[in-house]
């Protein structure tokens, strides 16, 4: 499965509901903006053309960055059905990814609001995804000596390149 997972790093800056920005669904109708982690926290937005919605979410119990660069990367390696939990401590914020033939269907289950879906081509989402995972691997918290002050976990720089180069070469 093919997608364009290029950008160019952004400063996003802190993290925290007065600095979040607002998200565009872009030309393509799906955007998404990783904060930069800070403290444990990260504030993450969706938009499409119908609905946008934000949240800011927590590094434990698991490592959910990791864990969405290796769902991604089943997505484009034929899996049809995934799931991502992100932690908003206590309640979880649920993505779905269902994949029919070039179609994916992206929902959020938000414990604030309703369910909200969209049905895009998966390149739409799956580029968008990724780009935005390339943006928040290059905030330089990463490198910096208290990391896992910002977030538990280490970025999985090596999984997100192979999310990247399995993109390419479907290009």
């Amino acid at each position: 499965m093919a997608f364009a997972p290029d950008a160019a790093p952004m400063d996003d800056g802190p993290a925290g509901a007065a600095r979040r920005r607002q998200v565009t669904p872009g030309r393509h109708g799906f955007g998404v903006s990783f904060g930069a982690p800070r403290h444990g926290w990260m504030d993450i937005e969706l938009a499409t053309q119908a609905w946008s919605c934000a949240a800011t979410v927590s590094h434990v119990p698991y490592d959910t960055l990791a864990d969405l660069i290796a769902k991604l990367y089943r997505i484009t390696s034929g899996s049809r059905d995934e799931v991502v939990e992100w932690s908003l401590e206590p309640d979880w914020w649920r993505w779905q990814f269902h994949v029919s033939g070039s179609e994916l269907r992206f929902s959020v289950d938000d414990p604030q609001r309703e369910l909200q879906e969209v049905v895009l081509p998966a390149a739409v989402v799956l580029g968008a995804l990724c780009r935005g995972l390339l943006r928040v691997a290059a905030e330089p918290v990463w490198r910096s000596a208290d990391a896992d002050e910002a977030w538990l976990w280490p970025f999985r720089h090596d999984a997100l390149a192979r999310l990247r180069a399995r993109a390419m070469a479907g290009s």
